[in-house]
């Protein structure tokens, strides 16, 4: 303090004196400590931003900090039990399809004599498995649809076998069988045009199928092209063997086209598989009797006669050659 004072007297004497006008210095020692001690931030301002910087990083570190461990055995385990859960939700599937599948083939027994396979039964599918409660649902396999068409048609319900072949082309349109026995019933019902519409659609997928090359040439023989549904027949020739019935449409063109020698020859050929087919027999002996052969003739009638599986009208006009 003395110090300070004396530098204060100094500069009272100093501006007392006259004539001098030396600029005095101001004293720096005391304003930068007021200056510095007012621009000092206060301590409790800190404080506040301190708490408020950590409630911040509290906020976003927080649920990270809260996360399970991930460690290797852990994630093992969890697979572990996930994979468990999945086996029981698949073995308590697969127990309601097998016993709903059994409900249903002992309800189609009662409809049908013969054994009817799984894959004609009702496909049961789990739709949606929440936990282990599943529900289920009917999907319609296209072997049930054949199923039960040929039902209908063992009741003679052609209407209805007609409908539910309809339905069988919606489901799967390449299924060659359904499709031929929808186009013979469809001609048995006189609806040549409806038939006709069905089968190119078949041709088209399958234009080497024999059956239906066979029913484009019954179309043109309705149609009185007897020779053109020859020609049809003769664009292909199918095994012997395997599709006999469209060997003996051939055969029987031949004996309409008045060429009875290819006509006989072709019956025989049949007969070598089937000898005990009284309705070849009854073709090959008209083609026989057609060329002359009169004595083979009847041998072939007597043969037709013999095989008892001819219907009443062919029976009768074979009695009516032996006699």
């Amino acid at each position: 303090m003395s110090v300070i004072n004396e530098m204060l007297h100094d500069l009272a004497q100093r501006r007392a004196q006259p004539g001098q006008n030396t600029p005095v210095k101001p004293v720096a020692v005391h304003a930068a400590t007021f200056d510095d001690d007012k621009r000092r931030f206060p301590w409790y301002l800190w404080l506040i931003m301190t708490l408020a910087i950590v409630c911040l990083a509290a906020v976003f570190l927080w649920p990270r900090f809260m996360r399970p461990p991930t460690s290797h055995a852990h994630g093992a385990k969890g697979a572990h039990s996930v994979n468990r859960a999945a086996r029981a939700s698949t073995n308590f599937a697969s127990e309601s399809v097998s016993a709903k599948s059994v409900r249903v083939l002992a309800h189609s027994a009662a409809f049908s004599a013969r054994t009817i396979s799984s894959q004609s039964a009702a496909l049961i599918v789990p739709q949606k498995i929440t936990g282990l409660s599943v529900t289920p649902a009917i999907i319609s396999h296209p072997e049930q649809l054949w199923q039960r068409a040929q039902q209908q048609l063992s009741l003679n319900n052609i209407v209805a076998a007609t409908q539910t072949l309809r339905e069988l082309m919606r489901a799967t349109p390449e299924d060659v069988r359904g499709r031929e026995l929808l186009v013979r019933l469809l001609l048995q019902q006189h609806a040549p045009q409806s038939a006709q519409k069905i089968l190119t659609a078949g041709l088209m997928r399958s234009p080497d199928w024999p059956p239906f090359i066979q029913l484009k040439a019954s179309l043109l023989v309705g149609s009185g092209d007897v020779a053109g549904a020859l020609r049809v027949l003769q664009q292909h020739t199918p095994s012997l063997a395997a599709f006999p019935q469209y060997h003996a449409m051939v055969a029987a063109l031949y004996q309409r086209t008045h060429q009875s020698l290819l006509a006989a020859q072709r019956y025989q050929q049949l007969l070598q598989l089937q000898p005990r087919n009284g309705v070849w027999w009854v073709g090959l002996a008209v083609a026989l009797e057609s060329s002359g052969q009169h004595e083979d003739a009847l041998a072939a009638f007597a043969q037709a006669r013999d095989a008892h599986n001819l219907n009443p009208e062919l029976q009768a006009y074979v009695d009516a050659q032996l006699t």
